[in-house]
């Protein structure tokens, strides 16, 4: 009941805004897209690593249609560190770290300087179109106030009216999908939804060597995902790692950021499985490296499972409270576990409620998966007889 009531408050508040705006702003009433040879175009993508993963089948439908165009990418200060292991990306654009959420919107718009440089940074590269897909009420003000001639963006807060394309959200598309369809009346249809990395095989062939894994076959997983709901216990991850090595007795690399080092801790010591920890140690594209090389990628809904799915090699994604038909792609290497407990989101939604999950008390959704299920699954992408001991 208070989530059908909060629904509705958000919708109406939203709806209340983008009337108001469309009745004020002049640029809201629509401008024609002028044709350009070659367009500067900026995409505004300000989520999470796989979420820009996720972005690449429409960078490259972008540039299908328009091969001699700039394409630059707004993303966090953060994640400038994944401009390596973008395809199709000329250029990588940061601004201060603000918040997305519209009630922080005032904070962050008393800010006067720092939004004056993003204006005058984002006016002085002459940018021609904007797709953006953040429905932030702030990105909306900045691409307004910095006289782009076409904007196309997303309307989750309202402020979508003052782009000359405003997409109203919907969650319940695949998220590669969404991104395709917000650009389908500047690109067209029919693009292929797998996603692109930049891997080179020189960098590829550096980390195994390094990594003393060279002409060894060998497998990675990642732990650790974006917040707590969508970690699979580390006891779950220890047990799994045992029994992958056991039967195929296969180095098991540990890909994650030097927080998941200190929250893995002396914990796989005492496992019989050999281990490679390399929480913290490595760059973006090396850990992509690395995990286009392995035999198999299993990990939750994060980083390293989208970039498995741009490889021909094998994947298993655990899922708890985000839904995989919409959360990223799948085919027959690339496969999703989840649990039937009941509280998962269904087909139609992304997350099983509004803060996905991280208000739980506990995360059975995805602790119900056992190891054993794993492994048995892992076993037949391979296509290795499970001997469950």
């Amino acid at each position: 009941m208070l989530k059908n009531i909060n629904r509705s408050f958000k919708s109406f508040v939203r709806n209340s805004i983008t009337y108001f705006l469309k009745f004020i702003a002049p640029k809201a009433k629509g401008c024609q897209l002028v044709e350009n040879d070659s367009p500067v175009i900026l995409y505004i993508i300000l989520a999470f690593r796989g979420d820009i993963v996720m972005a690449t089948p429409t960078f490259k439908a972008i540039k299908n249609r328009w091969p001699n165009s700039k394409l630059i990418v707004w993303v966090r200060p953060q994640l400038s560190d994944m401009e390596k292991t973008m395809p199709f990306v000329d250029e990588v654009f940061t601004s201060w770290d603000f918040s997305l959420l519209f009630w922080k919107l005032p904070i962050e718009l008393l800010k006067i300087s720092k939004l004056k440089k993003s204006v005058l940074s984002i006016r002085n590269k002459k940018i021609n179109i904007c797709v953006d897909e953040t429905g932030c009420a702030l990105t909306a003000i900045v691409c307004f106030l910095a006289r782009i001639p076409y904007t196309i963006a997303s309307n989750d807060q309202g402020f979508g009216a003052l782009a000359d394309e405003c997409i109203e959200p919907d969650a319940t598309k695949n998220l590669i999908e969404k991104r395709l369809i917000n650009v389908k009346t500047i690109v067209g249809e029919g693009h292929s939804w797998k996603p692109i990395v930049n891997i080179s095989n020189v960098n590829i062939c550096r980390i195994l060597e390094e990594a003393s894994l060279l002409d060894t076959s060998y497998i990675t997983i990642q732990p650790f995902c974006g917040w707590g709901a969508k970690n699979w216990s580390l006891s779950h991850w220890f047990k799994l790692c045992e029994i992958l090595y056991n039967q195929l007795s296969y180095p098991i690399v540990i890909i994650g950021q030097e927080s998941d080092k200190l929250l893995i801790g002396d914990l796989f010591l005492s496992c019989k499985a050999k281990i490679v920890n390399t929480c913290g140690q490595l760059s973006i594209d090396s850990s992509s490296a690395l995990i286009s090389a392995a035999i198999i990628h299993i990990g939750g809904d994060s980083f390293g499972r989208h970039v498995a799915t741009t490889t021909n090699n094998k994947s298993i994604t655990l899922y708890g409270p985000t839904n995989p038909i919409i959360s990223g792609y799948l085919d027959s290497n690339h496969i999703a576990i989840k649990s039937n407990i009941g509280c998962e989101p269904n087909r139609f939604q992304q997350y099983c409620d509004a803060d996905a999950g991280r208000k739980c008390k506990n995360i059975m959704c995805i602790d119900s998966i056992t190891p054993e299920a794993v492994a048995e699954s892992a076993f037949k992408l391979l296509n290795i007889d499970f001997i469950e001991k």
